[in-house]
């Protein structure tokens, strides 16, 4: 059987799954270590507040708010609940996908198309590009940061007009490249093949069928309801509020900006992890779903057995399968966890930049899941590195920054970040490096040589990065 035909039947029979994990009387589980977990973190970073809520099979079986919205007010003016509204970044980066591939199922979209199928006036590199490529991060398109920039709606069209040929520096279908303007071009290519904006159509085919109802792209719309500043600090500094709120229309099918509650993401999870199913209702397909958390991509030096489904990444951790996208703006973070083997999941969405709540996470995952140690990372011989391949590697590669390969003293070095960070061959085109103050080595992949000889990018975190010619 097919590892998608196989999700699909796992989605079917999910609600039968869940009615039994919902029957009464099964043991109550303590949850106070999780909550002092959630306090531990926040104070380890800083953060003024949090929403935090749990998911075993179709309940919500811990929830509540942390701390305070905004450090201005005080904690008793402004506490953080489960419907105040925060940024969560690429989070969204799931919305979007599940949105789009449903659409698709419909028949109203192609996932295969090439995306000037859809959007005209598009830069020939750039409209090759087909809708999957773009859902699953191998459309070979750049990277940029995603906060701040124009706020009218028609951005998202006209940045993609202003995309050149040059912005997608790879072939599509090269690597696993993550990207906020391709989730970008995704979502433009479904209000495109619509005709409606991106806003109005995920709240007509997501946010109300679920009942997303506090859910919206629209900052006029979110001040009207209960809503966290976003916040940060300098060094040891206390966090203040960030301003301005970070918001780019140009990005907001990729994360910038959705606001959104940990009792609407709470919906989402239970219909994502129990078959489409919500309140004894169908609001998602399963095939969507399997779609969506099919490997699509691989990840490979980031992970434990790591890909990237569509919207959606999947990896090995503490011996269990999860499924997550976590999302950072400036001021806030955020993370949907699910362990779909288990109908498990977890929201967390905190105001300070850029923090994972880790303790919260891992508390969490060991209450309600059967977690193993994750075995220490072997660490591997250094082998030889011959000269002809020194030199086949050296040379520029850039994706969300710049970095050179260069050779010094009979070895590779790898420069970023005004750093010289020595490169230790581990495996067959593969590479480490520490970087200062890391408790572990970070793994780099080199990838297949292009026509001249030299790799066509060099693979790491979530980026591959183009060797520039030359």
């Amino acid at each position: 059987m097919s590892h998608a035909r196989r999700l699909v039947l796992f989605f079917s029979v999910s609600l039968l799954l869940a009615l039994l994990l919902a029957i009464p009387g099964l043991a109550a589980t303590d949850f106070s270590s999780l909550e002092k977990a959630v306090q531990s973190d926040l104070a380890a970073t800083g953060t003024p507040g949090a929403a935090v809520i749990v998911v075993s099979g179709d309940r919500v079986v811990f929830a509540k708010g942390f701390g305070t919205a905004n450090v201005e007010i005080g904690e008793t003016g402004a506490p953080v609940t489960l419907d105040t509204l925060f940024q969560v970044g690429s989070v969204t980066k799931l919305l979007t996908a599940t949105a789009v591939v449903a659409y698709a199922q419909e028949g109203k979209l192609r996932l295969d198309a090439p995306l000037g199928t859809y959007v005209k006036g598009l830069a020939p590199r750039v409209a090759e590009v087909t809708v999957a490529q773009l859902l699953s991060q191998t459309s070979g398109m750049r990277d940029e940061p995603a906060e701040y920039g124009p706020h009218d709606e028609s951005a998202l069209l006209a940045a993609a007009r202003a995309w050149k040929d040059s912005d997608r520096p790879l072939p599509p279908g090269t690597a696993f490249s993550y990207s906020n303007p391709g989730l970008a071009l995704a979502g433009l290519a479904f209000q495109e093949a619509a005709g409606k904006p991106f806003a109005d159509l995920m709240d007509e085919r997501l946010f109300t069928p679920l009942g997303m109802s506090h859910s919206t792209f629209r900052p006029t719309e979110a001040m009207t309801r209960p809503l966290s500043m976003g916040h940060d600090a300098k060094g040891e500094g206390k966090p203040t509020v960030v301003r301005p709120m970070a918001d780019d229309a140009r990005f907001w099918p990729a994360g910038s900006t959705l606001y959104t509650s940990a009792n609407d993401l709470a919906r989402f999870v239970r219909a994502f992890l129990n078959g489409g199913r919500l309140d004894g209702r169908p609001v998602l397909s399963p095939a969507v779903l399997s779609q969506v958390a099919t490997p699509h991509a691989d990840i490979p030096a980031l992970f434990e057995d790591g890909h990237y489904g569509y919207g959606l990444m999947l990896f090995r951790e503490k011996g269990l399968r999860v499924a997550e996208h976590a999302g950072t703006m400036t001021g806030f973070s955020g993370l949907i966890r699910m362990v779909p083997e288990h109908h498990f999941g977890l929201i967390v969405l905190a105001n300070r930049s850029g923090v994972r709540l880790r303790a919260t996470t891992d508390e969490a995952m060991r209450l309600l899941l059967p977690v193993k140690a994750d075995a220490p990372p072997a660490e591997r011989p250094s082998l030889p590195v011959s000269a002809e391949e020194r030199a086949r590697l050296t040379g520029f590669y850039s994706a969300r920054w710049p970095m050179e390969v260069f050779e010094k003293e009979g070895r590779l070095f790898l420069r970023r970040f005004d750093q010289e960070l020595e490169m230790t061959k581990v495996g067959d085109r593969r590479f480490a490096i520490r970087p200062p103050g890391a408790d572990r080595p970070q793994e780099l992949v080199f990838g297949p040589d292009g026509p001249g000889g030299h790799p066509l990018y060099l693979h790491m975190a979530l980026w591959a990065f183009a060797r520039a010619a030359g």
